[in-house]
């Protein structure tokens, strides 16, 4: 229900087949009690059930009275009810003079009978209820009789088929169809909804771990759809907040470079550029904060001092103090290193979008399991979301070689050749030439690339120099 009190369309949705299955439910359950049911008990191919049934009704009720010599008077009074609870439907019609029968009732013309004859009826049922007809009624019946031998005369019965057991199992199979027919309507209509609302959560769950270029679709025109529309929206909106963000810290830094451009002036002298910084990171700018801080890293060397500053600017609001944090914790100098904590500082800047910085110093540490269990998947997604060519050597090395992602070698040699030099970009090369992935084998050229990485104290490339020897000839071979 909306404010109005109008009915939502997913609302619709579900009391439009709730009404369905019902109604249908319905249907099928009155077809099946108030048509086949009543149609099959009473058709022609029912008919030799019902006779069969009959005949073997009638024979034990004779078989009874025959074993216990009953007299008439004995089977009409049936004091005990046994006779009552042997079958059910028995008409009983007793042949003899009105003194005999208490309750005289006139036969339509039974078979057999002599026409001054008075008879007597009453009904049995399972349960041992006997109804007779009034002393003044006259109650006309006609009915298939049976003769029954009794000690002292003959009697006659009728049975009348008894279906209400039979109507009861086809009520029930009705009962059970319409609820088949209610589930069948109803279940795929739910599950159809809740797959809906698991892929929501699914997109959504993107957006949570940070990947704020996943665009958000779910099908639709309800209020789920609705929802997914309003999550996009809402995704978007954060996109041009950081990119403000981004922009803002870019053109405040060119403001910086241009104040320290103009103030190196004779005030300078006085007070020095750092002092400058300093005074405005006193007065809680966070821009000064982390400015200050980083002159302090990255051109004096002074970590120690740095990082309280670096700290600042984070917790106040400037993302990349995050960088200046991880920096000191991993540069190894007077500050102790911190690897676990430094992974922490840049996931919680890379988090907030494509952090260039933060993203490819991310992969690194997980490509070498620095502060991090080592995890080469994790280490590719923070490389593919860096937008330059830092850390090419590392991405090109999981491309050739499929760690943690699909093998690609062309790409693989495409990025370690761009890559800057060092052992990462040699053993990476060495192992192409050397294994002849997506080029022609050359082992020797592999060799050279190796031993320059094992020089650079690189154990993977050591390992994989002892899986070759050079010849007597100076040709390089595999073992």
């Amino acid at each position: 229900m909306d404010k109005k009190g109008r009915l939502s369309r997913l609302g619709a949705k579900l009391v439009g087949m709730s009404v369905l299955g019902l109604v249908l439910a319905f249907a099928v359950f009155y077809l099946l009690d108030g048509v086949v049911t009543p149609w099959l008990l009473y058709s022609e191919r029912f008919a030799p059930f019902w006779l069969r049934r009959n005949a073997a009704l009638i024979q034990t009720y004779q078989d009874y009275v025959t074993e216990n010599d009953l007299t008439v008077q004995q089977v009409v009074d049936d004091r005990e009810g046994r006779l009552q609870a042997m079958g059910e439907g028995i008409y009983t019609i007793v042949v003899g003079t009105p003194s005999v029968v208490e309750f005289p009732v006139k036969a339509m013309e039974p078979s057999g009978l002599p026409d001054d004859a008075s008879y007597h009826f009453s009904y049995s049922t399972a349960v041992g209820f006997t109804s007779s007809a009034p002393a003044n009624d006259s109650v006309e019946f006609l009915a298939e009789l049976h003769q029954i031998q009794c000690a002292d005369g003959v009697l006659f019965v009728s049975n009348s088929p008894m279906v209400q057991r039979y109507e009861g199992v086809g009520r029930l199979t009705g009962l059970l169809l319409a609820l088949l027919i209610f589930c069948a309507v109803m279940i795929p209509g739910i599950v159809r909804l809740v797959r809906r609302i698991g892929a929501l959560s699914r997109e959504a769950g993107f957006l949570m771990a940070g990947d704020l270029d996943h665009a958000i679709r779910v099908k639709g025109r309800d209020e789920l759809s609705a929802l997914g529309e309003d999550i996009e929206r809402l995704r978007l909106s954060v996109l041009a907040r950081l990119e403000g963000e981004r922009e803002a810290v870019g053109a405040n830094a060119r403001l910086i470079t241009s104040l320290s451009h103009d103030i190196r002036t004779p005030l300078t002298k006085l007070m020095g550029y750092l002092e400058i910084l300093r005074r405005g990171a006193e007065m809680g700018y966070p821009e000064w904060m982390y400015h200050y801080a980083a002159e302090l890293e990255y051109t004096l060397h002074r970590p120690k001092e740095a990082l309280p500053w670096a700290l600042k600017a984070a917790e106040a609001g400037h993302l990349f103090g995050w960088h200046v944090v991880a920096d000191v914790y991993t540069d190894g100098g007077e500050v102790e290193p911190n690897y676990p904590y430094a992974v922490e500082c840049l996931e919680k800047t890379a988090s907030r979008g494509n952090d260039n910085y933060a993203c490819g110093l991310l992969g690194m540490l997980y490509f070498h399991g620095l502060g991090t269990p080592q995890d080469y998947g994790r280490a590719v997604y923070y490389l593919e979301r860096k937008q330059s060519d830092t850390y090419n050597d590392l991405l090109g090395l999981c491309c050739l070689l499929g760690y943690g992602c699909q093998q690609d070698v062309q790409r693989g040699r495409e990025l370690l050749e761009r890559g800057r030099d060092g052992r990462i970009r040699d053993y990476g090369l060495g192992i192409l030439y050397a294994e002849g992935l997506g080029v022609r084998e050359n082992i020797g050229k592999g060799v050279e690339y190796l031993n320059k990485a094992a020089q650079a104290n690189y154990t993977p490339a050591k390992e994989a120099l002892t899986h070759y020897k050079k010849s007597w000839f100076g040709v390089w071979r595999r073992k």
